[in-house]
């Protein structure tokens, strides 16, 4: 078994909650995670290190898909083909994308403009989820490890 250890930034990930239902009410009846708790769990992971897991950086995947799926790929020694240029292509800066359907909204795979999702935090999250985030110690290792900026 291999596994696909797939990293984001929290404040992106905290973001989408934000702006996506179910998630966006269960946040705000504080029913869910904290952009805090994001950050533990992340960092938690951050000094582990196994030969069958392949961490994945969202932000590098949007930027460069082609070569973080080649590199998937080839660590679960898997064929890097047509169907899966294909799927990038219809993914990653697509031309054009089909309008979901209302049960699809915020859940699609589809973008015209993929890394506009690196940086939606900063028009989504509050001050004082900000405030949060640069002062969870978690949250500033993560930031740092993964090299996420501000």
């Amino acid at each position: 078994m291999k596994i696909i250890d797939v990293v984001r930034d929290p404040r992106g990930i905290y973001s989408s909650w934000l702006t996506t239902e179910p998630f966006a009410t269960l946040v705000k009846n504080n029913e869910f995670y904290s952009i805090k708790s994001v950050c533990d769990s992340l960092a938690a992971n951050i000094d582990f290190d196994h030969s069958r897991v392949f961490h994945l950086v969202f932000e590098e995947l949007v930027k460069s898909p082609h070569k973080v799926m080649k590199d998937a790929y080839d660590f679960m020694g898997m064929t890097f083909g047509m169907k899966q240029l294909a799927w990038i292509k219809d993914t990653f800066d697509a031309t054009e994308c089909p309008e979901p359907k209302p049960w699809e909204i915020g859940f699609t795979d589809c973008h015209t403009n993929s890394e506009d999702v690196t940086d939606r935090w900063r028009d989504v999250l509050s001050p004082s989820d900000l405030d949060a985030f640069k002062t969870t110690p978690s949250c500033k290792r993560v930031l740092a490890h993964y090299g996420y900026t501000w």
